[in-house]
């Protein structure tokens, strides 16, 4: 007995060496045949996980690189870049299983007929295992190759676009190669335990008959319908209603996430309402295309809903980020001009008056020290006082009126004298008498008789001997605001102290002091020019704080923000457009090789190829465009809100740069979008026809 159970036992621990070694080989073999067999399906897939690797590891290649945060305004490049890092690092899990589950709807049969043909769920599960490594291998090494390669590039890129002075040494990081081998490595392990547990939980019959299951005619959703209508119709609402750059930017992703519930409720329930509402109209749905291709998408709406919805949304993102980023950019020069006209822009701050004016003769004897022969300089003294205009011309300053009011109503005033006024803007407006203004606004007012200065009932009342509402004379450049914009001039600087008195009282703050505006053009080369900048702040005392932007500063720190969100919106673009692409490439497949019985039957049952040929086409546009078409929609109804944001960004006086660079943008959009489409046309031409 003893020696049979030995036996039994020896036996056992061949037959165990021989399935592992059979494993060993077996398993493989059939990954890489199953792989070769279905290469319409995981070729693309194959070359989306390498580039979503690769892009990946460019990005955060760039980010560890510590040459990048030490160069000048470097730390304002790295945190875009990790904006940059967040979204790809969000979107590398989110779309590998997107694009996982297209390929199990496609082999459900395949698994099945394994199944069926005595194959344990285990062995394939091992089977899958054995596939996933193989294509995480794959995408990891020609990933990361890819990404070495043209890091150096994306690198090379950036810098030009920030125009950097010097570029730094460009290092492969060790650290980024084992970040993206660890997340990619954790992905694709998350992908196989969910086709794990599907083929573990899943029946063999199901599987092997799942592409034989005919779809039931989805039911009409009234209310999800009614409320991806309110849902559109409440995002449009605030982007078209909007009335302050305040309210833009608390209203946007208010919008934006009203927007995007609509879009999907309307592709999953609207739709379905919307071609039961075509298949009513007979003159439409009794024509042989119509017929066939209404009929066949109401049927199969329930897997295409969310798919067209996806499109439409990545659509819309790559649209708005391409379109906003590259207006900024193009942009930089005019902003840049309008907002600092002059080499040195001088602000000094204090509340006497003399010292102000001893102050500037001071920094006027710098700029002599300099040797440097001024061009052009203009100067004047102001207070801004913040509050809000309410419909009765009451300027409100303090917390407690404000708070009663919409926020939307904020705004600051900047007070200066007449003489001032008047040379800045080359006016000749007088004024005699103290209790008289002049007001400068771009709101409507219902009275323009007089206005009040309200600061907890201590007031100041004056009568308007003028509404001055020039746009392109009086508010341009630095007088753009977020909020609203107002100037009052005043007689003279007792009149001007005496406002400042009554808002701030005896406070040293710096928002409570005057400023005193000093504009300079000299000839001095940009070092000396930079240098400059710093002596005049040097001269700043106890009672005169001097602060001076300089124009090469600035334009370079312009230069180094707007590049950054250049390559942030093209990087996010390039992400979107990518899966736009591999989402329609895959909706086509799966729908060619769905459709391809239908079309038999259609032939069959006495229809013609070239019948069979206009339905496909008219299905296809139906279901090819409709998601660019709402796409397009989006991008118009939000031009109102996202234009009032780019005046924050410095896009405020050249709005026009901004439709161009939108309309541009759509174009060259639809146009690989229509190769797109042409391309996977023909591809489901070949299935349905094959």
């Amino acid at each position: 007995m003893t020696v049979c159970i030995q036996r039994y036992q020896i036996r056992l621990q061949h037959l165990l060496q021989e399935v592992i070694i059979l494993s060993k080989m077996l398993f493989p073999k059939m990954a890489v045949s199953n792989i070769r067999k279905n290469k319409k399906l995981y070729v693309p897939y194959i070359i989306t996980a390498i580039f979503t690797v690769m892009m990946f590891f460019m990005n955060i290649s760039i980010v560890k690189n510590k040459n990048v945060a030490a160069m000048r305004g470097g730390q304002n490049v790295v945190v875009l870049l990790q904006v940059a890092l967040v979204v790809s690092f969000i979107f590398s899990a989110v779309f590998l299983f997107y694009t996982n589950s297209f390929l199990m709807k496609r082999r459900t049969k395949e698994i099945g007929l394994y199944n069926i043909l005595g194959m344990e769920k285990k062995h394939i599960s091992l089977m899958m295992l054995f596939e996933n490594v193989i294509i995480t291998i794959i995408s990891l090494i020609a990933g990361i190759v890819f990404g070495i390669i043209f890091s150096r590039l994306m690198f090379l890129v950036l810098m030009k676009l920030i125009k950097a002075d010097s570029v730094p040494a460009f290092v492969i990081s060790t650290n980024a190669v084992v970040v993206t081998i660890i997340y990619f490595i954790s992905i694709f392990a998350v992908i196989f335990i969910y086709n794990f547990v599907k083929v573990q939980m899943s029946k063999p019959i199901e599987l092997l008959h799942s592409d034989e299951i005919g779809e039931k005619e989805p039911k009409t959703k009234l209310i999800m319908t009614i409320l991806g209508l309110l849902c559109l119709g409440g995002g449009y609402y605030f982007a078209l209603t909007v009335s302050s750059i305040l309210k833009a930017v608390q209203y946007f992703f208010v919008a934006a996430l009203f927007v995007v519930i609509g879009t999907y409720l309307l592709f999953t329930a609207g739709s379905i309402a919307l071609l039961k509402l075509l298949r009513k109209n007979k003159r439409f749905y009794y024509k042989t295309g119509h017929f066939t291709a209404v009929s066949g998408m109401l049927y199969r709406m329930k897997q295409n809903a969310i798919g067209l919805a996806n499109i439409c949304v990545l659509s819309t993102i790559v649209l708005i980020a391409v379109a906003s980023t590259v207006s900024l950019y193009a942009g930089m020069q005019d902003s840049l001009n309008t907002a600092y006209p002059s080499e040195q822009n001088i602000v000094i701050y204090g509340t006497d008056a003399s010292v102000l004016d001893e102050t500037k003769n001071r920094i006027y004897d710098c700029i002599d020290a300099h040797n440097a022969a001024i061009k052009k300089d203009y100067s004047y003294k102001a207070i801004s006082i913040q509050g809000l205009l309410n419909t009765d011309n009451t300027f409100y300053t303090d917390k407690d009126s404000m708070s009663r009011y919409d926020e939307s109503m904020l705004g600051v005033c900047q007070i200066m004298t007449v003489e001032d006024f008047n040379k800045l803007y080359d006016d000749s407006y007088v004024i005699d008498d103290k209790a008289s203004a002049i007001l400068v606004t771009k709101e409507k007012l219902d009275s323009k008789d007089s206005i009040t200065i309200n600061n907890s009932d201590n007031v100041s009342e004056y009568k308007l001997i003028d509404v001055l509402t020039d746009d392109e004379k009086y508010f341009s450049g630095a007088v753009t605001s977020v909020v609203k914009a107002y100037m009052l001039i005043v007689k003279d600087m007792d009149e001007m102290n005496h406002i400042r008195n009554l808002v701030y009282g005896n406070s040293d703050k710096r928002s409570a002091s005057i400023s005193y505006n000093i504009y300079v053009n000299t000839n001095l080369s940009e070092q000396d020019s930079r240098q400059l900048s710093k002596d005049i702040e040097a001269e700043s005392s106890p009672e005169a704080y001097v602060m001076c932007d300089n124009r090469y500063d600035i334009a370079e720190e312009l230069t180094q923000m707007y590049g950054g969100l250049l390559f942030l919106g093209c990087y996010i673009g390039i992400l979107f457009l990518m899966a736009t692409v591999l989402i329609i490439y895959y909706k086509q497949i799966s729908e060619g090789y769905e459709d391809r019985r239908r079309f038999e039957i259609m032939m069959k049952v006495g229809m013609s190829r070239e019948e069979v040929k206009r339905t496909i086409k008219s299905q296809i546009l139906m279901v090819f465009f409709v998601p660019i078409a709402v796409a397009a929609i989006h991008v118009i109804v939000s031009f109102r809100i996202i234009k009032m944001i780019m005046v924050i960004l410095s896009l405020g006086s050249n709005m026009v740069l901004f439709v161009w660079c939108t309309i541009f943008t759509v174009i060259v959009f639809c146009i690989i979008y229509a190769l797109v489409y042409a391309l996977t046309a023909k591809e489901y031409y070949n299935i349905v026809q094959g």
